[in-house]
């Protein structure tokens, strides 16, 4: 979407004002405001304080002003760190010979530039003192606003002018042109400036220097073009006044002394379909220049389709509303020494030393259009033929030399072509040549070239050609380019031009713009996606317009939720998709990049808006017979199966994609993907990340053991063992096909080796030990694999990653569990465990965070199954502090109801032990608990856990009246009460009641109360009950 700042500046204004800003800022906006109140004058202010203009909004300005007006302080033309200060401003001024008025307004510059440029006896000057300012709302002198006024309206009639070479000339300035360019047709030696009619596209200058076709020595250039005249030409005469002009010109120039003897008689008859001739006579140089008009639109009679985009009705190329009127044709003679240049430089071009070409081009023949075209030329052969040439040229200084040329022949097309394709070839390859073009100011100058010849598609493909090529340098050259206004201009040539390989280049060069992540928002906002996409559609056949356009969608959709969804609404679910991986899609390269734009998409907004169209059969087939179909090229398996990854990946919600993939051969198509592609490591990465995603479902795991997938991790894994990403994703997919009992026990020893393995090389990779710790717990679920696991050292290094990565949560989850899973019903690995140091990492995991849910019920699980039925170990807890770390986790996170039920049940087995139960008991254990079965009163198994750890920490006498003085008889009856039929909650209550009546003071509170009266109940509705009535019976409470 284009700002409306841009929209005001696409026309030009009239007056753009350039000032200091910490010198004359209220007098601009004073002159501003009186120039905007003729009404028939636009002016611009180069306001560049923060929040004004953009640079980029000040450079278009200064491009497409008809006048420059600068005020003139003393501190103008200064270099700051400004993106678009003074300095920069003057340059761009007087770089593209803009017409300007300066405002004196100091009694020196105190820049050397500024002095050289702003001259008085250089440029029309007014006096405006700043220490003549009455107060702090200036007033603008009226001579001053009548004298740019009458400039302005000046450029609107037509005026007599001179040339540089003092020619007198009539010339019609159109307020589509600017004076720059006017004053440029007429910068030509030896050559009469010629009545130029008002043209209202801005496509080739009718000059001197605009010549072509020259075949042999001394023959003539002709330039053609014709447009169609307006339905309005053809009713009404067109009228101009005839004059005649006698001139008598000395000419001096730095090579040649021509005195020159001038008769100009121009005639102008009044005809609906007029033919006008011009005849020029000189002494030494004779120029026929005819000017012919045409009703009817029709190719140039030269063969100028390079410039003109023949066919065209100018609704696809140029202004598609400017009103047509009818254009010259101008037959020109270029001088003897003209055409001597350039016909040796097409005879010899290739093989004339590059100093020779850049010396003709700056010295001999700087005012030739013709010359420098041909130049231009020469140098682009010489080095398009080798390196060594290329360097060559670009040591004799050809970048200065081309844009000069373009600088000084803004107004020829062919320069501007001939120009960008130099610069084009003198830049490949060569990293500092780019950087020389760039410093030079070769970006803002190809900007300007293809927005001043926006019909001539010759300077329209070279200069998109060149700025691809700039922007592929690096970084700051595609942020450049953008903030200058490049990505506006691409879009225009999208936009306005049918043509394939114009359309292509341009494509390509926004491609390499939109991998700047502060360009991808500006081509949205500019409507780049639709630009693209209709583009894309227009040209389906052309499969480098699919790719670049693939590659601009993918790029432009990380920038914003928004611009990802919009294509994935449109161009993910349309034609294009469609033609992407349709089977009769030829191109692998196109394919491919509209897998990675799809999977960018999906990477940035999620996989759901392009679930429904993936989940059909249909879509599926297509996709996977594409991979298939272009299955020798490793981008199209590699993005095609992050995309399958994608798509799949997630939680139970999207198994039925992962059944999709699956049903239509998904499986198949990533295990040849590889086995095609097993020598690239990006390949077999993704395809791991497919098969991860798929076996997150248990029939595609199944799917994936079955057809031999386990095996073919195995053997990535050990191909690639310093890859770090195939490592995480192998141990990965073992670890989710193991979770479905999908692994053999002769293949857990391969992939126990495997992943431990790697668990050595990355001992100081978190995911990877993570993830390998996640794949030995899955395998441990057996013992008899996990008494094999742990034989293969297994332990250790699980204890080792703990211990190198103690602060890292997401290591000493899966730590954890490892250790819980492997030691949980075998006392041998559970001294493996206190040998290595286990019990002191594990209590170690759970005091550093005492706050994770995860790292707390984790440990406290491996706690427990380390303590339960061994001796030895739980003593060796009890030294590593275990309860302490236990009581602390369950007070840190009260409300996790996961924690406090796992933190009891540790509580319980740890409480064997008595040095445990004394410390639990001393620590505040009882309130903790109660605590815990007050907060989760309605959850019957907190209840249940809560009274198994009562009873457990009941030990003696004191401790008993303790839990009974602590309310534990009325949170045990709570209990009862409020679980009726849960069979666990009546169970432990009646068990931890008989626990704590062991105390005779203690049993007679009991009696009193509810209890035997709810045991009776419990005993005699629930089947199955633990409690031993007999012992209640003895105490007296049944």
């Amino acid at each position: 979407m284009t700002s409306p700042l841009w929209q005001c500046l696409s026309d030009g204004c009239d007056v753009c004002i350039s000032f200091e800003q910490s010198e004359a800022l209220e007098e601009s906006k004073a002159l501003h405001a009186a120039l905007c109140a003729h009404g028939n004058v636009t002016a611009f202010l180069c306001d560049a304080s923060p929040g004004a203009n953009t640079a980029a909004s000040i450079v278009e300005a200064i491009d497409t002003c008809k006048l420059v007006v600068i005020m003139g302080t003393s501190a103008y033309g200064a270099e700051t760190g400004s993106p678009i200060n003074t300095n920069k401003q003057l340059w761009f001024v007087v770089s593209n010979n803009k017409p300007l008025i300066v405002v004196k307004m100091c009694d020196a510059y105190a820049t050397p530039h500024a002095r050289f440029h702003l001259a008085s006896g250089v440029v029309p000057t007014h006096e405006w003192r700043l220490e003549a300012r009455a107060s702090l709302h200036p007033h603008p002198p009226p001579r001053l606003v009548d004298a740019i006024v009458a400039r302005i309206r000046a450029m609107h009639t037509p005026q007599a002018t001179t040339s540089s070479h003092g020619l007198k000339a009539i010339t019609y300035r159109s307020s589509h042109n600017n004076e720059s360019n006017s004053s440029n047709n007429h910068d030509t030696a030896n050559s009469a400036s010629t009545t130029t009619t008002a043209s209202s596209d801005d496509s080739i200058r009718h000059d001197a220097g605009d010549a072509d076709g020259i075949a042999t020595k001394r023959a003539k250039l002709t330039i053609a073009a014709t447009t169609k005249n307006t339905a309005a030409s053809s009713h009404h005469a067109c009228t101009t006044t005839p004059t005649t002009t006698n001139t008598n010109t000395n000419n001096n120039n730095n090579n040649n002394n021509n005195n020159t003897n001038t008769n100009t008689n121009t005639t102008t008859t009044t005809t609906s379909s007029s033919t006008t001739t011009t005849n020029i006579t000189t002494t030494s140089t004779t120029t026929n220049i005819t000017t012919s008009s045409s009703t009817s639109s029709s190719s140039s009679s030269n063969n100028n389709n390079d410039y003109d985009d023949a066919g065209d009705d100018n609704n696809d190329w140029g202004d598609s509303d400017a009103a047509q009127a009818t254009q010259p044709t101008t037959e020109v003679t270029l001088g003897e020494d003209e055409q001597d240049a350039i016909h040796h430089l097409e005879q010899n071009g290739a093989n004339t030393p590059a100093v020779d070409i850049v010396k003709t081009m700056t010295k001999t023949f700087s005012y030739s259009a013709a010359v420098q075209q041909a130049c231009c030329a020469a140098l682009a052969k010489q080095a398009q033929a080798s390196e060594a040439k290329r360097a060559a040229g670009a040591a004799a200084g050809a970048v200065d030399a081309l844009l000069s040329a373009m600088r000084r022949h803004a107004g020829s097309a062919r320069v501007q072509a001939q120009a960008c394709c130099a610069l084009q070839k003198l830049a490949l390859n060569s990293g500092s040549t780019v950087c020389e073009i760039v410093g030079k100011g070769g970006i803002d100058v190809v900007l300007r070239a293809m927005q001043a010849k926006r019909k001539a598609k010759e300077v329209q493909q070279q200069g998109c050609h060149v700025l691809a090529l700039i922007a592929s340098e690096n970084a700051v050259n595609k942020r450049t380019i953008a903030v200058l206004g490049g990505v506006g201009v691409l879009l225009r040539v999208m936009r306005k031009c049918t043509l394939a390989n114009v359309r292509e280049r341009a494509c390509a060069a926004l491609m390499q713009l939109s991998l700047h992540d502060g360009n991808q928002q500006c081509i949205a906002d500019e409507g780049g996606i639709d630009v693209v996409m209709r583009v894309m559609l227009d040209h389906k056949p052309d499969a480098d317009i699919q790719r670049w356009g693939w590659r601009v969608l993918g790029e432009v959709a990380t920038s914003s939720p928004d611009s990802a969804q919009t294509i994935a609404n449109t161009a993910c679910r349309g034609a294009l998709l469609l033609c992407a991986i349709g089977t009769n899609c030829a191109d692998a390269r196109h394919c491919a990049a509209a897998l990675r734009a799809l999977t960018q998409v999906v990477q940035r907004i999620g996989n759901e808006p392009l679930l429904r169209t993936f989940c059909s059969d249909n879509m599926m087939g297509l996709l996977l017979r594409a991979m298939g179909v272009h299955g020798d090229n490793a981008d199209v398996y590699a993005y095609g199966c992050m995309l399958l990854a994608a798509l799949a990946e997630g939680d139970d919600k999207h198994d039925k994609m992962q059944v999709t993939i699956t049903r239509n051969g998904g499986v198949d198509v990533i295990l040849s993907a590889m086995k095609s592609h097993s020598s690239n490591a990006e390949v077999v990465e993704n395809a791991l990340g497919a098969l991860n995603s798929l076996c997150f479902d248990a029939h595609s795991a199944t799917a994936v053991a079955s057809k031999g997938g386990t095996e073919a991790v195995l053997e990535a894994m050990k191909q690639y063992r310093c890859e770090q990403p195939v490592q995480e994703q192998g141990c990965s997919v073992l670890s989710r096909i193991a979770n479905h009992n999908n692994i053999s026990f002769a293949t857990t020893q391969h992939a126990a080796d495997a992943v431990l393995a790697a668990m050595h090389v990355f001992i100081d990779d978190g995911a990877v030990q993570a993830q390998a710790c996640s794949t030995l717990t899955a395998l441990a679920r057996d013992n008899a694999i996990a008494a094999t696991v742990a034989g293969k050292g297994a332990v250790a290094c699980v204890v080792l990653a703990m211990q190198r990565h103690s602060t890292d949560p997401e290591v000493q989850t899966p730590a954890c569990e490892a250790l819980w899973s492997m030691a949980y019903d075998s006392k041998a690995i559970k001294k493996k465990v206190a040998t290595a140091g286990g019990m002191d990492t594990v209590v170690a995991a759970m005091k550093t965070h005492r706050n994770n849910e995860k790292v707390v019920w984790t440990s406290c699980s491996a706690v427990a199954a380390l303590c339960e039925g061994a001796t030895s170990t739980t003593r060796a807890l009890a030294k590593s502090g275990a309860v302490a770390a236990v009581l602390a986790a369950m007070v840190a996170l009260s409300v996790s109801v996961n924690v406090q039920k796992r933190a009891c049940e540790t509580l319980v087995l740890l409480s064997a032990y008595w040095v445990c139960r004394k410390e639990a008991f001393a620590q505040g254990g009882v309130d903790v608990v109660l605590d815990a079965m007050k907060r989760f009163a309605n959850n019957g198994d907190m209840q249940g856990r809560g009274c198994e750890a009562l009873g457990a920490l009941a030990g003696n006498s004191y401790e008993r009246r303790t839990i009974a003085d602590k309310g534990g008889i009325d949170v045990a009856l709570a209990a009862m009460r409020t679980h009726k039929s849960d069979r666990h909650v009546q169970s432990e209550a009646c068990v931890m009641m008989g626990a704590i009546a062991t105390d005779r003071a203690v049993a007679q509170r009991i009696q009193a109360s509810e209890f035997p009266q709810l045991c009776y109940d419990a005993y005699t509705t629930l089947d199955g009950l633990s409690f031993d009535k007999h012992d209640l019976r003895a105490k007296g409470i049944f």
